[in-house]
């Protein structure tokens, strides 16, 4: 019996396939409701259709089944013991229906029309021949192998049904020389009941389904697999067949975020999360996908898509908070790119606050853009040689970050040069003798800006003169 299995974050393969139905087929949701012993009709329909046999296939292969039954009825002896007839029910299978063992052949239908087996569609099989003539089966899984046991008045007798020596099997020299060479299993005894799980009739045929499943997800074919395992859970619904539903679920969900799918496999998380309920398992590929999703929009510049999806991821608790705060400044950061170059410096002052103030850009950097606003429009004036017009959008900026050490030091260089300016023209009035204008100059100077020592050294230079004069 192939391992179910588990494929995440594969690269994607083939053709993208329709959202997968996540309603189960009727026919299952009724037998899965009804209790056992199912009837013998039962039994071969949902055998039949659990193995994928269409209306037409389903109808051929039942009448066939029932040919066979009547063939064996009609040769076992009524004086036989509940044990003899067990016995020859492995036989007449192997004798009639069973050829050649395949361990991917699962489907009860292709007995019948050619006769390859495993373990599970054997046994599957085995319980509707003695069930027909009164005898209960009940069905053994193993951690990769199933069979089944025969309910006698005396107790339970394994039946391996792959070989037609295990009937009691570990009372038989043959069943032991060929089983394993033949299949690959081994046999577990009653003895070892840890290792051993006992199945319903439903359970036992459900592993038809679990069977093709296998086979699909060994295919990459998700969305057919997710199907069987809504039918699956459907007829035998239990912790492991819900669990298995949502591991079909999640590889499909993974396809669909290799594919760059995102919005397809979060709305169908959603629907399946409405019908099913939700399971922790499926909060990992929700992150996954919803962070991609808006990491996509955020590269394409789809802004507000990006911000409403992650409204919508914060409302679902789908990202962890820090996630979405990281994603959120990436957009604060991508619009300035894009708008930044654009605006005047009060239209980007406006524009940090307010993606400061709605949590996309943090106040570091939002400190870090206003400071380089405010130093650009300073060199605009620097340019035009108004270094104290420079200084005072430094002033304004100050009085609106506060006492940014980059602002201070970009306000002490304008200064600073508005000095140098001053000086110069002073020393150019002081060379040709106009000490009475180049005193004027360094009064007005040294008003605006007080703090700069070398203009009043060229102030005790011209006092020098005049004193010197007097």
């Amino acid at each position: 019996m192939p391992a179910f299995l588990l494929i995440l974050f594969l690269p994607a393969a083939g053709l993208a396939h329709a959202s997968p139905r996540i309603a189960p087929d009727p026919f299952f949701s009724e037998v899965g409701a009804a209790p056992e012993p199912l009837s013998v009709e039962t039994l071969i329909e949902a055998s039949l259709r659990a193995s994928g046999a269409s209306e037409n296939e389903t109808r051929v292969a039942a009448a066939q089944i029932h040919g066979h039954i009547l063939t064996m009825k009609a040769e076992v002896a009524a004086q036989w013991s509940d044990r003899e007839k067990a016995e020859y029910v492995l036989t007449f299978l192997h004798r009639d229906l069973f050829g050649v063992y395949d361990e991917f052949q699962t489907r009860v239908d292709r007995i019948v029309t050619g006769g390859g087996f495993n373990c599970v569609s054997s046994a599957v099989l085995y319980m509707i021949f003695s069930r027909s003539i009164g005898i209960p089966v009940v069905g053994i899984g193993t951690a990769d192998h199933a069979f089944c046991a025969a309910v006698l008045d005396d107790g339970r007798v394994d039946v391996e049904t792959t070989s037609v020596y295990g009937f009691d099997p570990g009372k038989k020299r043959e069943f032991h020389d060929a089983f394993g060479n033949v299949t690959g299993y081994s046999y577990v005894p009653p003895s070892q009941y840890s290792g051993r799980v006992d199945l319903s009739e439903k359970q036992l045929i459900a592993l038809v389904l679990q069977n093709r499943i296998s086979l699909l997800e060994s295919e990459k074919r998700y969305a057919e697999a997710v199907e069987l395992a809504v039918d699956r859970f459907a007829l035998a619904p239990g912790e492991s067949t819900r669990d298995h539903l949502v591991r079909g679920v999640l590889n499909y969900a993974a396809l669909l975020n290799e594919k760059k799918q995102y919005g397809e496999a979060i709305d169908f998380l959603g629907l399946f999360v409405d019908t099913y309920g939700w399971s922790d398992s499926l909060g990992d590929i929700y992150a996954i996908l919803h962070y991609n999703q808006a990491v996509v929009l955020i590269q394409s510049g789809a802004f507000s898509q990006a911000l409403r999806t992650m409204d919508e991821s914060e409302a679902g608790g789908s990202l962890d908070p820090a996630v979405l705060r990281d994603l959120r400044l990436q957009v604060g950061e991508r619009m300035l790119a894009k708008e930044l170059p654009l605006l005047t410096a009060a239209e980007g002052l406006s524009l940090l606050a307010s993606l400061r103030d709605g949590g996309l850009l943090t106040e570091q950097r939002y400190l870090d853009f206003a400071v380089m606003l405010a130093s650009k429009d300073a060199d605009r004036a620097a340019a035009e040689g108004d270094f104290l017009a420079a200084a005072g959008v430094i002033d304004d900026a100050i009085r609106l970050l506060g006492a940014d050490g980059r602002l201070k030091a970009a306000r002490a260089a304008y200064r600073y040069n508005y000095a140098v300016e001053a000086h110069n023209a002073f020393a150019e009035l002081f060379n040709r003798g106009d000490y009475e204008r180049a005193l004027e100059l360094l009064t007005i100077a040294i008003e605006k800006v007080p703090e700069i020592n070398l203009l009043r050294d060229d102030l005790n230079t011209l006092e020098a003169v005049f004193s010197t004069s007097d």
